[in-house]
């Protein structure tokens, strides 16, 4: 599949420099993570739908 490029790219390689964590949100199968997975491909990646993951991080925030 070829990726489209979007204009918000600029904004989020502007605001990595200056956030240690960046929170992409949209419509499903809009490209959030293709477009992130792009511009960050050694970052991590987590889904907030996950009922596991949204317990972790309810349990321990600073350590999540």
């Amino acid at each position: 599949m070829k990726y489209i490029p979007r204009q918000i790219e600029s904004e989020l390689l502007l605001a990595s420099k200056r956030f240690s964590g960046l929170i992409l949100t949209g419509p499903r199968r809009a490209g959030e993570t293709t477009l992130l997975r792009k511009l960050f491909p050694k970052a991590q990646y987590y889904l907030l739908e996950d009922p596991d993951i949204i317990a972790r991080l309810r349990a321990d925030p600073r350590s999540f």
